[in-house]
C-alpha cells in the first residue's frame, strides 16, 4: 500500500477552511496514547481510532459518505513514523477487503509528515491545550508499558488466530 503525506502548512490550511470549496467533510485521527493526546492535541480532531471504528460499526464503513467533494482522513502520532501509519495501513486493509477493486470508501488516506511534534512547533495556536507531552516522558512510563504490553499481547492472539484459521482452510 502506498502511503501519501500531508505536509503540516495543508494540514493547517485545511484546519483554516482553506480547502473548503473542494475537501466535504475531513476527520483528523489521533493515534496516540491518551497521556499524550491529553497534554496536547490537534483542534478539532476525531479523537481516535476507537471512536472512529465505533462510527463505522454504527453507521457502516460507507460512514462520511460517497459526495462528490473530497473526503480525507489524516492519521498522526508523535512521529508519524510508526503508530499513524500502521494504522493507516490497518484502515486501508479494512476497506480494501470491504470493497471490490479498485472501490473504496475512503480512497484519501493521509499521514501527517512529521507528527504532532511538528505540527505543535509551527502551529500552537491550532493545538489544545497547547502544550506537547511526548510519548517516553518520564511521568508516563509506567502508563507506556502497559500500552505496549497490551499491544503486544492482541498482537501474539491475532497471530494465532490467523494461524489456526490456515490451518483449518488446509484441512
Amino acid at each position: 500500500m502506498n502511503i501519501y503525506y500531508l505536509i503540516i502548512s495543508q494540514v493547517a490550511s485545511l484546519l483554516k477552511g482553506e480547502y473548503d470549496s473542494t475537501v466535504k467533510k475531513y476527520q483528523i485521527i489521533d493515534c496516540r496514547y491518551p497521556y499524550e493526546y491529553e497534554g496536547g492535541h490537534i483542534k478539532v480532531i476525531f479523537k481516535l481510532l476507537k471512536e472512529l471504528l465505533s462510527e463505522f460499526a454504527k453507521n457502516g464503513m460507507g460512514y462520511f459518505g460517497k459526495e462528490t467533494q473530497r473526503t480525507l482522513i489524516i492519521f498522526y502520532c508523535e512521529f508519524s513514523s510508526e503508530r499513524g501509519p500502521r494504522i493507516c495501513r490497518h484502515l486501508r486493509k479494512i476497506d480494501r477487503n470491504v470493497n471490490v477493486y479498485p472501490q473504496l470508501y475512503y480512497p484519501e488516506l493521509y499521514i501527517l509528515k512529521g507528527g504532532y511534534k511538528e505540527f505543535y512547533s509551527q502551529f500552537k495556536s491550532l493545538c489544545e491545550p497547547c502544550s506537547y507531552m511526548p510519548m517516553l516522558h518520564k511521568d508516563f512510563s509506567e502508563q507506556l508499558r502497559r500500552y505496549r504490553r497490551k499491544r503486544r499481547f492482541r498482537s501474539v492472539q491475532f497471530r494465532r488466530k490467523q494461524l489456526f484459521e490456515s490451518e483449518t482452510d488446509v484441512q
